[in-house]
């Protein structure tokens, strides 16, 4: 199945070949791909141009490897996205997901600032048919939801995409029937990695 194959070098279980994930499957697509028709013109270019360091598919970037990672398997292995942002966690973030539970339980309406990327960003309705978002998000402690109200919901709508890292100003609030905490937002901000401002949106 060539599916199951792309998923296992997305996974990493073939970096023993010292082959890039990206040649590796290049080459198993066209292995795959010309195996009934046995044609090997295809597979063989590709087969040579890799072995000789001539391969035009680049190495997938470390962002890239991680995605497929978390696509695959449900985490991340090679490194965590987010660690290249652990300064300016330490800065601004005065909570994690973490201790997320508990200050929902000790000190539910308390204002927080918590950070993370965005795993999906999911579009509701309510009941007058205006637009809210609840965002999954995820810091280096583990996964949290972020509900977003109003024109704040409509401009982050627009913004937030999966995949990017958000720090976010909130209140927390308890969870309901079961549902686990959230983080009712007001403002979001986008930095770099090294602190520069890259966007922001303000109820």
């Amino acid at each position: 199945q060539p599916a199951a194959v792309e998923n296992m070098i997305k996974a990493g279980c073939f970096d023993f070949t010292n082959m890039s994930r990206s040649e590796l499957t290049l080459l198993a697509n066209d292995l795959l791909s010309n195996w009934e028709s046995k044609n090997e013109s295809s597979l063989q270019r590709s087969f040579f141009s890799v072995k000789q360091g001539k391969s035009k598919e680049s190495e997938w970037t470390l962002e890239e490897k991680l995605r497929y990672e978390k696509e695959v398997l449900g985490v991340y292995v090679s490194d965590h996205p987010l660690n290249a942002w652990s300064g300016l966690f330490k800065e601004k973030a005065t909570l994690s997901s973490e201790q997320l539970k508990e200050t929902a339980e000790k000190e539910p309406g308390r204002i927080v600032v918590m950070g993370g990327i965005v795993n999906s960003v999911r579009k509701r309705f309510n009941r007058k048919g205006g637009i809210y978002l609840v965002l999954a998000m995820e810091d280096l402690g583990g996964q949290y939801e972020v509900m977003v109200w109003d024109t704040l919901a409509e401009e982050m709508l627009k913004k937030a995409k999966a995949n990017e890292v958000w720090f976010l100003k909130g209140c927390v609030k308890p969870g309901r029937d079961e549902r686990s905490p959230s983080v009712w937002a007001s403002a979001f901000k986008r930095f770099s990695p090294d602190g520069t401002l890259l966007d922001q949106s303000n109820a």
